[in-house]
């Protein structure tokens, strides 16, 4: 899809998510589900890797709005089907200190890569040159923590997770969400999110797995 077809999606669409109910923006074989509030937009997708017994999505954030909002992980929760439990239960999303120390522990360098190139795949693809060198800082930074294969896998995973931080008006912030679901399996039916006091709740149609 070309960037300006893109684009001129993004802005329809935004302008019927501000109507108070999510819609679905496909993109680069990713379901986003979008909603405005007050100037906040918010996207956010599931993606189709995981990793250790997390499940990710892919996020979004635009301030439209005239004040600074915080965002962080830690306020996203997804509802979800696992193998284990057949009814839908709350998973808030994690810490990136936590997530990045799991990872530095147990995962394997090649289920690191996997996650990495999906999510690299899934950014380049929006042509979005802001969101790319912003993504290349926190590479960059994270990558100065440490050389072994131990350290690399933690700073790749620490550059893709959505930071805690402000984000100014005017501004957006992108990254990936890592929800413990304790399984290689999950089937999200809704994610949900306070920014700034506002409450977003995107209620994909058949869920995703």
């Amino acid at each position: 899809m070309k960037t300006a077809h893109w684009i001129a999606i993004i802005i329809v669409a935004t302008a019927v998510a501000a109507g108070g109910q999510s819609i679905e923006v496909p993109y680069r074989g990713l379901d986003y589900s979008m909603l405005s509030k007050d100037g906040v937009t918010v996207m956010i997708a599931p993606l189709d890797l995981t990793i250790l017994h997390y499940a990710a999505a892919h996020v979004w954030i635009t301030n439209g709005s005239a004040r600074t909002i915080l965002v962080s992980p830690q306020a996203f929760v997804a509802r979800a089907r696992t193998s284990k439990q057949g009814q839908a239960a709350e998973f808030p999303g994690s810490a990136d200190n936590k997530v990045v120390n799991d990872v530095m522990e147990h995962a394997r360098f090649g289920d690191v890569l996997a996650l990495v190139r999906a999510y690299e795949r899934n950014l380049y693809g929006f042509k979005n040159p802001t969101a790319i060198n912003y993504y290349q800082e926190r590479k960059q930074v994270a990558a100065a923590e440490g050389s072994s294969r131990r350290f690399r896998a933690g700073a790749m995973v620490s550059a893709l997770i959505l930071p805690k931080t402000q984000v100014p008006p005017g501004e957006f912030r992108e990254g990936t969400v890592f929800f413990p679901v304790n399984t290689k399996k999950a089937q999200f039916t809704e994610f949900s999110v306070q920014l700034g006091g506002l409450s977003f709740v995107f209620r994909p149609p058949q869920g995703s797995e």
